[in-house]
């Protein structure tokens, strides 16, 4: 039987649509933003030039679009995330309870008597599917548990966009262009500074976490840093691209498995294209020269080693990924990195993104 915690779990989530919500609060941000365009434009073809006129079209105007900007992007982009954690969760816990009902079928370990019902043979088979049922469940229990951590650890940063007032103001068909048009107007220092602030030092301790007691075998995830747009992204997020056009994306170690001492293993060095290489193609980081672009790879199969093994001892690299033509993907990070206590061994985190690539 499945253990209390899971069941309750499960019992309040399975069959619920929890995207519904999401949409429509999407879209009622989306009316806002229009509505508030269609306010500054009519207001720029009036002849009221007052100053308070001025104020309003200048200043009051555009801090509400960033308002609106910063409650779509955090809230709605929290709860899209949560929403893709619980559909994840009640696939598992489906699963789970798929092993739990074949265990349960099974009843209890047999023990052998000579000359009894069941041969040797029969009780043995018997129990090793048992065991086996039990390993599988626990692993999975541990696979549920990761994606509980990971939900509770959705956080909503309610940071309004880096964007010049005076931009927005100057043009209000700002206003109903999509989020990826402000980065342009983003500023270089700002980006730099919410980077180095997200990454924080390798090598200070105040940037981890407590390490939990079943850290080896609960899902390890990683988080994703946009470096045109300044976005902090979470796994199963989604960036839009042009064809041609080549984004860095910063993949962050995990902070809870300990300090990171070396980065062994990344994907995506350049000889991959995520299934469809028509759509998008991808390479890693872990060089440091900005004009170099070298990966890591210790497998057997590959065991490829930078030239300049300096950037190994990090808690990042960079994901570059070059949009070839009009498509969607879902591409993926896989780490292996050694910390402060894997003894020597390589810890293993992912993360998923989806590319949407569009002319």
């Amino acid at each position: 039987m499945m253990k209390a915690k899971y069941k309750k779990y499960y019992d309040a989530l399975k069959g619920k649509n929890f995207s519904s919500g999401i949409s429509k609060m999407s879209s009622a941000v989306d009316a806002t933003e229009t509505g508030i365009a269609q306010m500054q434009s009519s207001m720029s073809a009036s002849g009221w030039t007052e100053l308070g006129a001025m104020t309003i079209n200048n200043t009051t105007i555009p801090n509400m679009v960033l308002d609106v900007r910063m409650i779509k992007s955090n809230i709605t982009g929290a709860l899209t995330q949560a929403v893709t954690k619980v559909t994840e969760l009640v696939s598992q816990l489906t699963e789970l309870e798929s092993l739990e009902n074949e265990k349960d079928a099974l009843g209890e370990k047999w023990t052998y008597t000579e000359g009894g019902s069941h041969t040797q043979s029969e009780v043995s088979s018997h129990n090793n599917k048992i065991d086996e049922l039990e390993r599988k469940i626990t692993e999975k229990e541990s696979a549920c548990d990761g994606v509980i951590e990971a939900i509770n650890g959705i956080k909503v940063e309610m940071v309004k966009p880096s964007i010049n007032i005076t931009s927005v103001a100057a043009d209000n068909s700002v206003l109903t262009k999509d989020d990826t048009s402000t980065a342009a107007t983003v500023s270089d220092g700002s980006i730099a500074s919410k980077k180095a602030a997200f990454l924080g030092s390798v090598d200070d301790p105040k940037n981890y976490d407590t390490v939990p007691a079943n850290f080896r075998n609960m899902r390890k995830t990683m988080q994703l840093f946009d470096n045109t747009t300044g976005e902090i992204i979470q796994d199963h997020g989604t960036i839009h691209l042009k064809p041609g056009e080549t984004r860095v994306i910063t993949v962050k170690l995990p902070t809870n498995t300990g300090m990171i001492q070396e980065i062994h293993r990344t994907t995506a060095d350049g000889n991959g294209a995520y299934r469809s290489g028509n759509i998008v193609t991808a390479k890693s980081d872990v060089d440091p020269d900005p004009n170099v672009i070298d990966y890591v790879n210790y497998k057997s199969w590959s065991n490829h080693w930078p030239k300049n093994r300096a950037g190994l001892h990090n808690n990042s690299y960079d994901w570059v990924i070059t949009a070839k033509a009009d498509g969607s993907v879902q591409c993926s990070q896989t780490c292996e990195y050694t910390t402060s206590v894997s003894k020597g061994g390589n810890m293993k985190a992912m993360i998923n993104l989806n590319v949407v690539v569009s002319s």
